[in-house]
């Protein structure tokens, strides 16, 4: 192709795009204009139903506007971030809020930190009059943030529903169950509890679960149950388009991990930590697995900032594979690096995996609450230079990211 047939080529492609664009824009878009900062002084939109709101908010500062709509109507306002040219640059962290005409608050949804979009469901109150806010994150009187906004309201769409049936593995019911949905960092991963999205209690073996998800990245179910015995979760799914039916069943795993522990309390800088698993082959056939290790390191600086990595991927040690015997128990010693020269507070987690590790979705069990620090030198009578240590803390601020559901004592088997 030669150059002139690339620059037209080019040409028609941005044209398309360009139409594309503005078939999908909103038919209706208001700038706003001061003084709107008061609710009971709120700049008047008009009549909204598919329109963008464009502005600028300073510091403690609230833009507010008075719309009318079809009374009864479900509507959707999404805000984020824009740059408008005002020289404040993309308000950080949008809140939004929906009043009656009378200025009493409906409903109110905010972004946190670096969050950079905020969504907020309503119906229009009887009289088919509200008034819309805008600020930043966390004051509805006008947060401390600023910068310019783009808010666009549009019909409500009910996000795709997920459900199915949660069954033990002799077929009956689970009772007493709850699901919850996880999201996977990429659809390559087989087994994904860091970011739970959200949860639903199973109720006469049936679940349903109704949320926004992000379209193209994945997902995946687990279940929780006190009355029901083994594991039950799904394969990793990416965010469906419509309605999607997930059954989920419990199933025995062949091998189960009983105990875990740290062989030492502490390793000098730059060496190595080892770990101890035991487990037990609980069907009546020999059972080939792996064991290999996870490992999360978490500090808010420097180059351990969410580091991750699984040994045997990408690192030089392999997992250990071994042959359980019907009804064997047996323990495994594993180990891994600690970071050389790492900062101190520098912690996190090591779990211990068993299953097929060249095969996906086939993990039968995990063991993930052996947690650890960096600290400093001599501290508490320890070894020379930076440790590797199990702490008490490091699970309490997992649970508070949502990994764990629920409290657990350190080092306690799943």
């Amino acid at each position: 192709m030669n150059n002139y047939a690339i620059a037209v080529r080019r040409a028609l492609t941005c044209m398309v795009l360009a139409l594309m664009g503005l078939a999908s824009m909103p038919a209706h878009a208001t700038k706003e204009k001061e003084p709107n900062n008061s609710c009971s002084l709120p700049q008047s939109a008009g009549t909204l139903t598919d329109s963008t709101l464009t502005g600028t908010v300073p510091s403690y500062d609230a833009d507010y506007f008075l719309i009318k709509a079809t009374a009864g109507t479900e509507l959707e306002w999404t805000a984020t971030g824009q740059d408008n040219g005002s020289g404040y640059g993309p308000l950080g962290a949008p809140l939004i809020a929906v009043y009656d005409s009378s200025c009493q608050l409906l409903v109110s949804s905010s972004a946190y930190y670096d969050e950079p979009m905020v969504k907020l469901h309503f119906a229009v109150p009887s009289n088919g009059k509200y008034i819309f806010e805008i600020t930043s994150c966390c004051d509805l009187s006008g947060g401390y943030g600023q910068g310019d906004y783009l808010a666009t309201v549009a019909a409500y769409q009910p996000p795709p529903i997920i459900y199915g049936y949660v069954k033990e593995a002799n077929g009956n019911p689970v009772s007493g169950a709850s699901v919850t949905l996880f999201h996977c960092p990429s659809a390559a991963y087989e087994l994904c509890d860091d970011q739970s999205v959200t949860s639903a209690s199973v109720a006469q073996g049936s679940y349903s679960i109704g949320v926004q998800l992000v379209p193209g990245d994945s997902y995946q179910l687990s279940v929780s149950s006190y009355y029901a015995s083994g594991f039950a979760r799904s394969p990793v799914f990416v965010a469906p388009a419509s309605d999607l039916r997930v059954d989920l069943r419990f199933a025995v795993s062949p091998v189960a991990i009983t105990s875990a522990s740290w062989t030492s309390s502490s390793v000098p800088d730059g060496g190595t930590a080892g770990l101890t698993a035991t487990m037990v082959n609980q069907t009546g056939a020999s059972q080939k697995i792996d064991v290999w290790l996870w490992v999360q390191m978490d500090q808010t600086g420097a180059e351990y900032s969410s580091t991750r990595y699984q040994q045997g991927q990408t690192g030089s040690a392999k997992p250990v594979t071994l042959t359980l015997n019907p009804g064997e128990t047996r323990t495994v010693s594993l180990s891994f690096a600690a970071p050389k020269n790492a900062l101190s507070g520098t912690g996190g987690y090591v779990s211990f995996y068993v299953g097929k590790y060249a095969e996906p979705f086939n993990t039968y069990a995990v063991y993930d609450n052996l947690s650890y620090v960096i600290t400093p030198a001599g501290s508490a009578s320890l070894a020379s230079g930076a440790v590797v240590e199990a702490e008490r803390q490091q699970q309490q601020e997992r649970m508070m990211r949502g990994r764990v559901q629920g409290p657990r004592p350190l080092a306690t088997p799943r």
